[in-house]
C-alpha cells in the first residue's frame, strides 16, 4: 500500500510552553488508511513523506493511523509513529538526541 491509499484527516499544531523551558511546537497527524492493517513499511513511507513536506518548524511529530471508516481519534489507533529526539515525544523539550521515527501499535491519538 502506498501513500496514495492514506488520507490526512486532521493536522493539529500544538505550541507548548513549560516554566523554565523554551516554547515547543509539536504536531499531531491523524490519518485514515484504505487497509485495515497496513505494513510498517507503508506507515513509515507516509510519515517520511509528511516529514519531508512539513512547513512548520517543530520539535516532534506524532502520526496516528485508523482504517478508513473508523472514527478517527475516538478509538485506539491501529498504529502510531513518533518522530522526535530518540523517538520519544516527551523528550522534545530538552533532548539533544537525534530525531528518530519509532513505530507503536494500538494507541489513542
Amino acid at each position: 500500500m502506498g501513500i496514495d491509499k492514506m488520507k490526512v484527516e486532521e493536522k493539529e499544531v500544538m505550541h507548548d510552553t513549560v516554566e523554565r523551558k523554551n516554547d515547543l511546537t509539536r504536531i499531531i497527524y491523524r490519518i485514515s488508511t484504505m487497509e485495515e492493517n497496513p505494513s510498517e513499511d507503508a506507515l513509515r513511507e507516509m510519515c517520511e513523506h509528511l516529514i519531508e513536506n512539513e512547513t512548520v518548524d517543530y520539535e516532534a511529530i506524532a502520526f496516528f493511523f485508523w482504517p478508513e471508516g473508523d472514527p478517527v481519534g475516538e478509538i485506539a489507533a491501529t498504529a502510531s509513529l513518533t518522530y522526535a529526539p530518540g523517538g520519544v515525544w516527551e523528550d522534545a523539550f530538552d533532548s539533544s538526541d537525534p530525531m528518530e521515527l519509532v513505530c507503536d501499535f494500538y494507541r489513542y491519538g
